[in-house]
């Protein structure tokens, strides 16, 4: 079995059994973590601890060591199971072992541990701060997948993932909700350009795709016959950019259609099967209750409700509440329910960057940005300048300077809301999920890729 897929189903099963059968060793209850990258290993280790209804703790191929070893200790699993090409997973202490065909490493057992009952546990994104680790119920994820198929019949799908199996939207409807519902066969890609090469392979009916991996079959303009069987395009993570839609609707004449949703909740609303509309993401799932109310200056917010939303944070003490005491989940999201009953999104709740006494909205900034020619993307932060707060705008613009940039901006923007700081980088950070990872560019330092270690 290749790492990319699509997979022999009959040596997934038995790499399954495999699993399963050593984690046998380990007492119920206990959890184990799996190194979750695009391969059959990571795959048949979560659902071997689906099977044993184990607590499953999912670690990104890609997160650093030092917060590798906090969610770890955390959750204090009693083994961890990864592919072996996965490049930390050898370093870890205990005592380690070949399972079908990775490596299973039997952990020191903690004093105490969670009695966390049937739940996986996932990082989340990190975009507006640190990364923390949603607790989400099995029973709960049950309801997503069900509403899922609600609106999507995956029986005999040939279905291509290119979304992080870390994070729901790659996990649930990527890899569960199919393998659950009679998916002809899965393949999972680990990048966009990879998913393009899988599109020739395997003639995806339905694609779970990333705004990236759409915008990379247009950059490698695929030939429309690999797309020729394909049914239902969806593309989660973050908005799609504009001219993103109608683009690849001139080129291979299909929609792509938008889920909604987070680490804590899963999917919230999905724009399919009603008409294709990029201005929303769809009707809610019916196992939600969802809700835009005020939230203030910042606009109305988008609040999620029901057994599928995380019941918190773990650390090492505790799990903290993620919903508020009536249970609603407070999302960040602006939003407005049209009278078709539609969610359309507005921009994300962030707080103003106070400059001398005034707030000054980022979003605002990033808008007058994105209208400036030669600019592909900008992201708004606030700066620290001589103990003072300041606005740094952070932005790919290849070809521009930062004259004509502030020049661009004084032409709509009030000279207290024009960034004092202005930083050109090669592209912004985002996670595997394709949103704009924030906490990363409020350093005064040159962003670079995470690293293992």
């Amino acid at each position: 079995m290749s790492a990319a897929g699509p997979w022999d189903l009959a040596a997934l099963a038995r790499s399954i059994a495999d699993i399963h059968h050593r984690l046998e060793t380990i007492p119920p209850r206990m959890p184990i973590a799996v190194g979750m990258a695009a391969d059959p290993v990571s795959v048949a280790a979560l659902l071997a601890a689906e099977d044993g209804r184990r607590p499953v703790l999912l670690l990104p191929p890609q997160v650093e060591a030092r917060e590798r070893e906090n969610l770890l200790a955390a959750v204090r699993p009693a083994a961890l199971v990864a592919p072996a090409r996965v490049p930390w997973v050898q370093r870890l202490p205990g005592t380690g072992s070949d399972v079908a065909g990775g490596v299973m490493i039997s952990l020191p057992l903690p004093d105490t541990s969670h009695d966390l009952g049937d739940v996986i546990c996932q990082r989340t994104s990190g975009s507006m701060g640190p990364p923390r680790l949603a607790v989400r119920s099995r029973i709960g994820i049950e309801d997503e997948i069900h509403a899922l198929e609600g609106r999507i019949s995956f029986a005999g799908e040939r279905i291509l993932c290119a979304s992080s199996l870390a994070h729901s939207y790659g996990l649930i409807a990527g890899l569960l909700a199919p393998a659950r519902h009679g998916a002809a066969h899965i393949a999972f890609a680990g990048s966009a350009q990879e998913a393009c090469r899988l599109a020739a392979t395997t003639r995806p009916t339905l694609i779970v795709g990333l705004a990236s991996t759409y915008q990379a079959f247009l950059d490698h303009d695929l030939p429309g016959a690999f797309l020729t069987d394909a049914r239902v395009l969806l593309s989660a993570g973050a908005p799609l950019p504009a001219g993103l839609f109608d683009a690849f609707w001139r080129r291979y004449h299909l929609p792509i259609r938008q889920d909604y949703g987070t680490t804590e909740t899963g999917t919230i609303s999905l724009n399919y099967p009603d008409a294709p509309d990029p201005e929303s993401v769809g009707v809610p799932l019916p196992h939600l209750h969802v809700r835009v109310v005020p939230a203030g200056d910042a606009g109305d917010e988008v609040q999620v409700r029901g057994r599928a939303v995380a019941a918190g944070y773990l650390d090492r003490e505790e799990i903290r509440a993620a919903s508020d005491g009536d249970g609603w989940y407070q999302t960040g999201d602006g939003g407005t329910v049209r009278e078709d009953g539609r969610l359309c999104l507005g921009s994300r709740r962030r707080e103003p960057i106070v400059v001398g006494g005034v707030p000054i909205a980022p979003d605002a900034i990033e808008r007058a940005l994105q209208d400036v020619s030669g600019v592909v993307e900008a992201a708004v932060v606030p700066a620290r300048r001589g103990g003072q707060t300041a606005i740094k705008a952070v932005l790919v613009a290849p070809n521009v300077s930062e004259d004509e940039i502030r020049r661009g901006l004084a032409r709509c923007l009030p000279p207290d809301a024009i960034p004092s700081v202005i930083m050109p980088i090669p592209a912004l950070p985002r996670s595997p999920a394709g949103k704009i990872l924030y906490s990363k560019l409020e350093s005064d330092a040159p962003y670079s890729a995470d690293q293992s270690d």
